[in-house]
C-alpha cells in the first residue's frame, strides 16, 4: 500500500464496501442504525423530513418487524424539556451534518428506482435508507485511514506508515464502528479529528487566511461531531495561536482572525441546538448529575477488564510509548514544533480521558472496547509509526509477525463483540478471550463442524 497509496486506499475503500454490505449491526443483525446511533439520526429525519427539531413524531415512527428494538427504545418522547416543552436528545448534531449528502443521493436514487418499476422503501428507518446512509462511515473511514497515513508519513517512512494505519484498523475497534455500528459517532470523531491533525501540521505555519478558515471548519467539525472534543480544539487553538505570532507580524492577524471566525461559526449549532431544546447554550444534555467532577475513573477507563482502553486494545499502549519516545527524538534534534504539536495532542487525550471518567458510567454502556476515546486514535497511530519504523529497522520478520498477531487479535475480539457476546451482561475482556468466547463459540457454531 505504501508503495502505490492511491490504489491500496481504493482497494481498502472496496473491501470495506462489500464487507459493509453483507453485514448487520449487532448481532449481525441486518440494517444498520440501532443503539445510540437512532437519537444521532433522528436530528436528519427531523431536520430534513419536518424542517424543525420537534422529535415528538419521529419518536412515534413505528418499528419494522426485523428491527429489535423501537425506534425510541430509550423512551426520550417521554422526557421533556421544561423550557420549550419538546422531547429531549442528549446527543450531537455533528453526525447528520455529514450524513446529510449521503441521505440526499439516496433519496434520488430511491426516487429514480421508483420510476423505472423497482420496489424500493423510501422511508428513513427502511433497510434501503439505512444502508445508503450509513455507508458514509465507510466513505469517512476511508477518508479517516487516508489522513493517518498522511499524517503519520510526516513523522516516519512510508512502510512504517502504512503498517501503523493498518494496525488502526484491524486491531483497535475502529473496524467495528465504521461497519457493525455505523450509526454511532466514532468513526465520523476518528475522521474529523484526523482530517484537522493533518491541516493543522500543514497549514498552521501560514499566513493565509483561506487555508486557516477551512482549519477552523475542521475544528467546528470536531465539537460537532462530538461535543467533549471542545477540550481538544481549545489546546490546538492556543498552540495554534503560540505557534503563528511567533512567526509573523501582528498586522497580519486577519488570518488567525478567520480561524476563530470559521471556528466559531462552524461550531454554533451545538449552541443553537442546546438553546432551542433546552434553553441554553451551554446545558448538558444528559441532565445534571450526569458528570461527577470529583470522583474520576481515569485507571478504569483505560485499564479496566470492563471496556478499559489498553486492556481490550493492547496495541494502543505501544502506541503511547511510541509518541513518548517519538517526543523525545524531536527534542534531541531540536524540533519544537513537533514537540509541541505531539505535547498538545498528549494533552488532549489526557482532558479526555479524565472528561470520560466522571461520566455516570465510565465504561460506556455496552461498548466494543473504550469507544469514547477511539477520537484519539491520531495520536496512538503515530506512535505506532515510530515503534513500527524502530522494530522493522531492528528485527523485521518478528516485527511483521508481531503487527499480523496484534491484528488477527483485533479481529478476533470484533468476532467475540459481534457474534457472541450477550448484550445484556458486562464482561471481562481475559475471560471472553480465553473462557468464555471459546465456550461461546462451540455452543453456537460446534454443530457445523460436528463438535
Amino acid at each position: 500500500m505504501y508503495r502505490k497509496p492511491i490504489v491500496g486506499f481504493l482497494l481498502v475503500l472496496a473491501t470495506l464496501t462489500a464487507l459493509f454490505a453483507s453485514t448487520g449491526t449487532i448481532r449481525n443483525l441486518h440494517y444498520k442504525i440501532e443503539s445510540d446511533g437512532k437519537y444521532y439520526y433522528q436530528f436528519l429525519v427531523s431536520a430534513v423530513g419536518d424542517g424543525d427539531l420537534d422529535f415528538t413524531d419521529d419518536y412515534r415512527a413505528p418499528r419494522y418487524p426485523w428491527m429489535e428494538q423501537d425506534v425510541d427504545h430509550y423512551l426520550l418522547r417521554y422526557e421533556l424539556s421544561p423550557v420549550s416543552g419538546r422531547p429531549s436528545n442528549p446527543f450531537s448534531v455533528g453526525p447528520a451534518i455529514l450524513w446529510l449528502p449521503f441521505a440526499l443521493i439516496t433519496k434520488v436514487a430511491a426516487s429514480i428506482l421508483i420510476a423505472i418499476g423497482v420496489r424500493v422503501d423510501p422511508s428513513p428507518w427502511g433497510r434501503f435508507f439505512q444502508y445508503g446512509v450509513m455507508w458514509s462511515a465507510v466513505v469517512y473511514g476511508t477518508a479517516a485511514l487516508w489522513c493517518l497515513y498522511r499524517l503519520t508519513r510526516r513523522f516516519v517512512d512510508p512502510r512504517a506508515a502504512a503498517w501503523a494505519t493498518a494496525l488502526a484498523l484491524l486491531a483497535t475497534n475502529l473496524l467495528y464502528y465504521v461497519i457493525f455500528e455505523p450509526s454511532m459517532s466514532h468513526t465520523y470523531d476518528v475522521f474529523a479529528y484526523s482530517a484537522f491533525l493533518l491541516a493543522f501540521v500543514t497549514w498552521s505555519k501560514q499566513a493565509d487566511p483561506l487555508r486557516l478558515g477551512a482549519l477552523g471548519v475542521l475544528g467546528g467539525l470536531c465539537i460537532l461531531v462530538r461535543t467533549q472534543n471542545v477540550i481538544t480544539i481549545a489546546l490546538f487553538s492556543v498552540l495554534l495561536g503560540w505557534l503563528w505570532l511567533r512567526r509573523h507580524e501582528p498586522r497580519q492577524a486577519k488570518s488567525l482572525l478567520a480561524y476563530f471566525a470559521a471556528l466559531a461559526i462552524t461550531a454554533s449549532p451545538v449552541a443553537l441546538v442546546n438553546t432551542y431544546l433546552y434553553g441554553s447554550p451551554g446545558t448538558v444534555p444528559q441532565g445534571e448529575g450526569f458528570l461527577d467532577w470529583a470522583h474520576p475513573y481515569v485507571w478504569e477507563v483505560l485499564f479496566s477488564g470492563r471496556n478499559g482502553l489498553f486492556s481490550h486494545h493492547p496495541i494502543l499502549l505501544v502506541g503511547l510509548v511510541g509518541v513518548l519516545a517519538l517526543i523525545a527524538d524531536r527534542y534531541r534534534n531540536r524540533d519544537y514544533d513537533t514537540v509541541a504539536i505531539l505535547a498538545v495532542m498528549l494533552l488532549a487525550f489526557a482532558g479526555q480521558a479524565y472528561v470520560n471518567s466522571v461520566t455516570a458510567d465510565w465504561w460506556a454502556g455496552d461498548s466494543f472496547g473504550q469507544r469514547r476515546l477511539l477520537g484519539s486514535l491520531p495520536l496512538f497511530t503515530i506512535g505506532l509509526g515510530f515503534a513500527a519504523e524502530k522494530a522493522l529497522r531492528a528485527a523485521p520478520r518478528i516485527a511483521v509477525t508481531v503487527f499480523v498477531a496484534s491484528m488477527l487479535a483485533g479481529l478476533y475480539l470484533t468476532f467475540i463483540h459481534v457474534w457472541l457476546w450477550p448484550y445484556d451482561q458486562p464482561h471481562n475482556i481475559l475471560a471472553w478471550m480465553f473462557i468464555d468466547g471459546p465456550r461461546a463459540a462451540i455452543a453456537r457454531f460446534g454443530g457445523r463442524f460436528g463438535l
